[in-house]
Formats: structure tokens, C-alpha cells, sequence
């Protein structure tokens, strides 16, 4: 896996760009978990994985994959979650600051629990796409102005 950035020894940046340009370089990518979970390096591909056109749609695709952080699944069981509790508490007729602070409580936990469920399906997403690629074996691997 090569880096378009100088070789140093500190720890690359969040802005370097993860270049794949083989097998070798996606099996060494999902061997450390830390890089594709944790990280938000944009990942480009090589001339070997298609023509210039598949490889930005794949790589949109991948960017959507790793840039999925659970915010919009945790706001809305958040919201679900506190009504549910509110209109209950409305049907019952046991309206409470301590029945509020309980049910807010809930939601809130209840969006966390959401939010890092979002994240964590989408990081799987993105090891499964990852783990689908396929260099062409018989295209040479190009520099990107050469290549289709």
C-alpha cells in the first residue's frame, strides 16, 4: 500500500490519500483494522481496478462507507424513543419531572447505542467492498495520467 505522501517516519495524516494499486495492496489494508475502522484517508485505486470511470464511482463509493458516522439513525431513535415515552406518559396521565429526565435518559442511550450501530455496519460495509475488489491481472498498473 503506498502513500502519495513523502516516506517519513512519523504517522500519516488524515489528509494523506491511501493508494491501492493491486491485491496485495487491499489484503494489506483489511489486515490493519485500525487504517479502514478508524480512519478517513481517502482511499484512490489504481489503473488495474477498471477504466478511470468505474474506479471514481468505486471510490465514492468507498468514501460514503467511511465518511457514515450514525448521526441521522441515532437523531431519529432519539426522537422515537422520547415520544414513545412522552405519549405514554400522556395516555397514562403520569406526567413527571422524573418520568421526563427518564424518558430523555433512554433516548438518549438509545441513540448512542443507534449511532454507534450505524457506524459499526458501516464499517463492515466498507471491509465487505474492500474485500470484493478486483484488479485486472493483465492490465499494467499505470500512472494516472496514462491510464483509460
Amino acid at each position: 500500500m503506498e502513500s502519495t505522501a513523502p516516506p517519513t517516519a512519523r504517522a500519516p495524516s488524515h489528509t494523506e490519500t491511501i493508494v491501492l494499486s493491486g491485491r496485495d495492496d487491499v489484503v494489506s489494508l483489511l489486515a490493519s483494522p485500525r487504517t479502514w475502522l478508524f480512519g478517513t484517508r481517502p482511499i484512490r485505486l489504481g489503473s488495474r481496478f477498471g477504466t478511470r470511470s468505474h474506479r471514481r464511482k468505486t471510490e465514492r463509493r468507498l468514501r460514503f462507507w467511511q465518511s457514515m458516522c450514525g448521526c441521522q439513525l441515532a437523531a431519529l431513535a432519539f426522537l422515537y424513543v422520547l415520544g414513545a415515552h412522552a405519549w405514554s406518559m400522556w395516555e397514562s396521565g403520569n406526567w413527571s419531572l422524573a418520568g421526563l429526565a427518564t424518558a430523555f435518559g433512554i433516548a438518549f442511550a438509545a441513540a448512542i447505542v443507534i449511532k454507534l450501530a450505524g457506524m459499526l455496519v458501516a464499517r463492515i460495509a466498507l471491509a465487505i467492498d474492500l474485500s470484493l475488489l478486483r484488479p485486472n491481472a493483465n492490465q499494467p498498473n499505470l500512472p494516472e495520467s496514462a491510464s483509460l
